[in-house]
């Protein structure tokens, strides 16, 4: 069943009855989208589109909506960790990687995350998070989510893949359904719970970055970009890199 069948929905709203969803075919953002719905009444928004016009990445940057193709969502989140962005970007990297990684595998040992929050199969790309304030003290943030699920090819850069072409054997019809369901769990209230009291947020995320601390990733910081190996992270979510030209190079959000 498609996710955005009537019956599919109405199971989303049943089984997260906390949750206002919003499900539309084509939108210019869901980030945008959460916004402005944030704006009209604060409410645990989320929003899910088929297809993105104006999708958004870090730094302003395009991410390619096709539609039919991908998961495109952003919800708003309370964000137990205060003012520290940092540490809820891990968090989220940890969630989605463990997501996909229960669902699907980790892609013969490829799936890695890359700092902050991004998810990498190999060199290339797979899905990446935008986090944004809603508040001057980070009480509650829109996380929003792309991830490349039946994405072709030429439907993609040459920097990024789809669950359709790096795992073997992909023959998932609900892959997207099965994927929101897994974050929506991950990011109940009582699930960031536990990341607050084992404090191992930051532990998780360096077990799930194995690959990015052996390979040479791209890392963009402000006006800067680096290649480098990922050699720390800090108790604030912060991180330390060594580029190819071994320097020594710390890295914030």
């Amino acid at each position: 069943m498609n996710l955005f069948d009537p019956e599919k929905q109405r199971e989303f709203i049943r089984n997260f009855p906390e949750r206002e969803f919003v499900f539309v075919p084509v939108l210019d953002s869901t980030h945008l989208e959460c916004s402005r719905l944030w704006e009209k009444r604060h409410q645990s928004w989320i929003v899910v589109a088929n297809q993105q016009t104006k999708g958004r990445g870090r730094y302003g940057r395009v991410w390619e909506s096709p539609a039919d193709a991908n998961l495109y969502v952003s919800w708003v989140q309370p964000n137990p960790w205060g003012r520290s962005l940092g540490l809820l970007n891990l968090a989220c990297g940890v969630i989605l990687y463990k997501a996909i990684a229960e669902a699907y595998g980790t892609c013969d040992q490829n799936l890695t995350l890359k700092w902050p929050n991004d998810l990498y199969c190999g060199d290339q790309k797979l899905a990446g998070i935008l986090l944004q304030s809603l508040d001057p003290d980070f009480s509650q943030v829109i996380i929003g989510m792309g991830i490349n699920v039946y994405a072709k090819p030429e439907d993609l850069p040459s920097t990024a893949t789809s669950m359709a072409i790096a795992y073997p054997n992909f023959q998932e019809h609900e892959a997207r359904s099965k994927i929101l369901h897994q974050l929506l769990l991950g990011f109940q209230q009582s699930a960031l719970l536990e990341y607050l009291q084992k404090d191992d947020v930051q532990k998780k995320f360096w077990e799930y970055s194995v690959r990015a601390q052996q390979h040479f990733y791209t890392y963009t910081a402000f006006t800067y970009t680096y290649q480098g190996k990922l050699n720390k992270l800090y108790p604030n979510g912060t991180a330390q890199i060594q580029t190819d030209q071994g320097q020594i190079v710390d890295l914030t959000v």
